[in-house]
């Protein structure tokens, strides 16, 4: 849980090099321009993830996220935070999110 506090009180984003799309009612995270050559892949995502990759598009921290998905999901703080979390790791993994220390 540590990560988290720490992230807390950072601007995070999307690396650039990636668009977000919608093709049939999908949504998938599309690498152009030199990212394509590095990452190679589309990243399919879910309505939640899609809603998260597009608040970090631009400078976002970890608690703006959580209140974004409560605002616009009605859900309970503890799990909006989970899911950030949870997000925020999976594009750690795959090297998608910057971050600099506010």
């Amino acid at each position: 849980m540590r990560r988290a506090t720490e992230e807390r009180g950072m601007a995070l984003r999307i690396k650039h090099g990636f668009i977000l799309k919608e093709i049939a009612g999908e949504y998938y995270a599309i690498p152009v321009d030199e990212s394509y050559e590095s990452f190679g892949a589309m990243i399919a995502l879910n309505e939640t993830g899609a809603f998260l990759w597009q608040e970090l598009e631009t400078e976002c921290s970890v608690s703006a996220l959580q209140e974004a998905l409560v605002k616009k999901y009605g859900i309970e703080d503890a799990l909006a935070g989970k899911a950030v979390q949870g997000f925020l790791d999976s594009l750690r993994e795959k090297s998608l999110l910057e971050g600099e220390a506010r």
